[in-house]
């Protein structure tokens, strides 16, 4: 089963932060969990929390 990230952007952030310091990746597959608007909800809030961590 792969991990589920869920909850506010700050909290998903963390969260994908951490398992990338922690295991090293370089990237994420990343599958929806809901509908079609969650890739684009992950790109607008998600991506650029990251993109200011990194």
């Amino acid at each position: 089963m792969e991990p589920l990230f869920a909850g506010p952007v700050a909290t998903v952030a963390d969260l994908l932060h951490e398992w990338a310091e922690e295991t090293d990746i370089d990237g994420f597959n990343l599958a929806y969990a809901v509908a079609h608007e969650t890739f684009a909800d992950v790109i607008s809030h998600v991506v650029p929390e990251l993109q200011r961590r990194f």
